[in-house]
């Protein structure tokens, strides 16, 4: 499978990179999981700061829908899905 990952704001500060695709050769694949092996050390945080506070902390899209309208971190990727990750927005 081919994932495009698009990532936004600090994470792209974070990671050097805003775009890039990964080559994946699970065919049964949850986006924890992915986000986990692939995207390392930020992957890690991604995860576990997911559901701070009861509530979603980074916005996760796949081919554009939000995946709490999914199966969340559990939904399962497919061929040539792209995934938008934006961090926490603080401010006013």
């Amino acid at each position: 499978m081919i994932i495009r990952v698009n990532l936004y704001a600090t994470l792209r500060d974070l990671t050097g990179w805003s775009s890039r695709e990964f080559s994946v050769e699970e065919t049964e694949l949850s986006l924890r999981d992915f986000i986990l092996r692939y995207l390392g050390d930020i992957g890690e945080r991604i995860c576990k700061e997911f559901y701070s506070s009861g509530s979603a902390r980074y916005t996760i899209l796949i081919n554009g829908v939000n995946i709490l309208m999914r199966e969340g971190l559990d939904t399962k990727l497919r061929d040539k899905d792209t995934i938008d990750i934006f961090p926490p927005v603080a401010g006013g």
